[in-house]
Formats: structure tokens, sequence, C-alpha cells
């Protein structure tokens, strides 16, 4: 009868290998805990579209202008109507965020609230003939920098918060169709991120905290 020999490291090694592959309690929290993940993104994406279709209903009629493909200012003058009652302050500003979206990757712009970003040079201001809310605003900006002591304005805001506000239901920087392969992508490698550890240690027969994961 042959007797085979097994190291004690080697018997330490395979036990460890066979606790690191039992399915244990720590497994069973990681999966009940990513499917209450995977149910949140779900819940908050849906959230998300909701609300877009019902301020679609709500503006039925308005224009929605995609700034990721926008290459015509008059899409955007026509946008900008209710902010600017002066047709010359609308095609100053749509003009001069055309000027921002080429000298960016505006197909990266993350929300339409990066738009408070613009900043245009005072002198544009001052070369257009016919502004009357962009001249008034650079008449209150600089009078209050008089008042504060200040160095003048170089530069302005190409929007208000208040603009802003307004303008969010007619701009978008992604589709529906982009925003939601976004989630798919994202939603899915965060949760898999998570469970390649796991099956990594299961691999290697590394007796990880699963629980901790």
């Amino acid at each position: 009868m042959s007797v085979a020999y097994v190291s004690a490291f080697d018997r330490d090694e395979r036990r460890r290998s066979r606790a690191a592959s039992r399915v244990e309690f720590g497994d069973l929290v990681l999966l009940t805990i990513s499917v209450v993940a995977a149910l949140a993104i779900v819940l908050a994406y849906v959230g998300r579209t909701r609300t877009f279709e019902l301020s679609e209903g709500r503006r039925h009629s308005a224009r929605i202008v995609d700034l990721t493909e926008v290459s015509d200012p008059e899409q955007l003058a026509r946008v900008l109507e209710p902010l600017f009652a002066s047709a010359a302050d609308r095609r100053f500003a749509a003009r001069q965020l055309l000027v921002f979206l080429a000298a960016s990757d505006h197909r990266q712009l993350p929300n339409v609230g990066a738009l408070l970003r613009v900043d245009m040079p005072v002198g544009a201001i001052e070369r257009e003939r016919g502004l009357v809310t962009y001249t008034e605003r650079l008449r209150v900006s600089r009078d209050n920098a008089a008042a504060a002591g200040r160095e003048p304005p170089r530069a302005l805001p190409l929007f208000a918060a208040a603009d802003l506000a307004n303008l969010k239901s007619s701009l978008i920087v992604r589709t529906r169709d982009t925003f939601r392969r976004t989630v798919l992508l994202y939603g899915t490698l965060y949760i898999l991120g998570f469970h390649l550890v796991a099956w990594f240690w299961r691999f290697r027969g590394v007796h990880g905290d699963r629980l901790l994961l």
C-alpha cells in the first residue's frame, strides 16, 4: 500500500481554498445589497425620465436644443427669446454660447448647469451695437465694483442663475438614449466591481472579508 505525503503547508492551502470556495453569509449579504443597489439605480433612472416627460408635457410646444449637436446660432436665439426682449441680445448670447461650445469639448458637458461657467469679455459687449440687457448688466457690475473699491470687471457671465433656470427645460446635453446607455454602463460597472473582487478571492482561494466587501 502506497502512502501519499502531503506537507502541512499544502494541507493548510487546501483548507483555505475549500473555505474560500464555500458560499458564506457575506456572499449572501453582498448579493442582497447588490440587488438593492440595482433597484435604487433603476428607481433613480425612472424618476429622472419621468421628470423629463412631465417637463415635456408642460412645454410640448417648446423648442428643445441639444447642445452637443447645435451649430446654428438661430436655433439658440429662438430658445433665448424668453430671456431677452432685444433681438440683439439674443443673437449676441447665441454667438457667444456657440464660441464656448466650439472651444470646449461640448460633447462632454456634464449638464446644462455647466453653462454658468461661460464668461464673455467686456470688450465684446462694448463692441456690439444694440445690446440692452447686457449693456445694463455691465453698467450695474461696474457700479458695484466702484462702490466696493474693486477694479472694473473684465468679463461677465453669459447667463445668470435665473437665466439658466428658465433655460433648463429647453436645453439638453444628451438624448434619452444616451442617458439610458450611460446609466446602464456605469450602473453595471459599479455593481460588478464588488463582485469581481469576490470572484477573484474565490478563484485565488483567498478567504477575504466578504461581509466588509
